[in-house]
């Protein structure tokens, strides 16, 4: 008598704007995990929650919501299937640029940047960065070193890289050996004010420093500005990307990878790599 009761009682009342609100959310938080948010130029995760909530919302009102299913589906296949298979081990391989160790001097390491913290540290990629350029000095790979200068605003106050790297530069005993150049904000724009450094003096051939899956990209923009190049894939801190294994690695070479490819198109488009 009792669950017969209980059975006929009204069922919960239908909300297709909740319903279209979460599909919305998971999609957001999907589209974080990928990387495309790197590619959108947005940056800030919470405004494309929010953005995406409210397209949700209109969707479900709409009736409209099971659009957002099929791209929530999509979605969690690509990110399934990057999380727990091997399919970014051999694309990761293939695309970094790597031309083995120096047999002759250079006649400069030019490191690049990447970002700076709140507190003038260098950010992971930066700092190996810049490690793997002050032990190419100090093996005698050439007479100088060069960075580029990046800033950050936080909270209304800019910080710029130069005192992160100065720190590393003088536990190697490098001062006198370093200099950096201003006005970055690309990686065409580093080979542009390298350019205008150390071509009028002659340096023509350097040891170009990078992230293992930016030194394709990299490599070509500096030859196309000029250079001999020797491209060299520096340490990773955070995530190896150029050999992943563990499901961390191998969804942050997805991120890389798909920004560089696409990096390597929008470069080929402005002229900016060899022909």
């Amino acid at each position: 008598m009792h669950l017969k009761a209980f059975a006929s009682r009204p069922s919960w009342p239908s909300r297709p704007w909740l319903d279209g609100a979460v599909a919305g959310a998971l999609a957001a938080l999907l589209v974080w995990q990928l990387g495309v948010l790197d590619l959108s130029g947005i940056g800030h995760f919470a405004y494309v929650l929010a953005g995406l909530v409210l397209v949700g919302i209109a969707a479900g009102a709409a009736g409209r919501q099971a659009l957002l299913f099929w791209l929530d589906g999509a979605l969690l296949l690509v990110f399934l299937i990057v999380l727990l298979t091997p399919v970014m081990r051999g694309s990761a391989a293939r695309w970094v640029r790597d031309d083995g160790p120096l047999v002759s001097r250079v006649d400069a390491v030019a490191v690049l940047s990447s970002s700076v913290n709140a507190d003038s540290s260098l950010d992971p990629e930066a700092s190996e960065r810049l490690l793997t350029g002050l032990d190419l000095i100090k093996g005698g790979a050439a007479p100088r070193l060069v960075t580029s200068r990046v800033h950050e605003e936080f909270d209304g106050t800019r910080v710029d890289s130069d005192a992160g790297q100065r720190r590393l530069v003088h536990l190697a005993g490098a001062d006198s050996l370093w200099s950096t150049v201003d006005s970055v904000h690309s990686t065409h724009d580093e080979a542009t004010q390298m350019a205008r450094l150390l071509l009028p003096a002659g340096a023509r051939s350097i040891a170009l420093v990078t992230s293992p899956m930016h030194t394709r990209r990299a490599c070509a923009t500096f030859e196309r500005a000029g250079f001999r190049v020797h491209c060299v894939a520096s340490g990773e801190g955070l995530a190896v990307t150029r050999h992943p294994v563990t499901s961390l690695d191998r969804l942050a070479a997805f991120r890389e990878y798909v920004y560089e490819r696409l990096g390597m198109v929008e470069y080929r488009a402005k002229g900016w790599l060899p022909n």
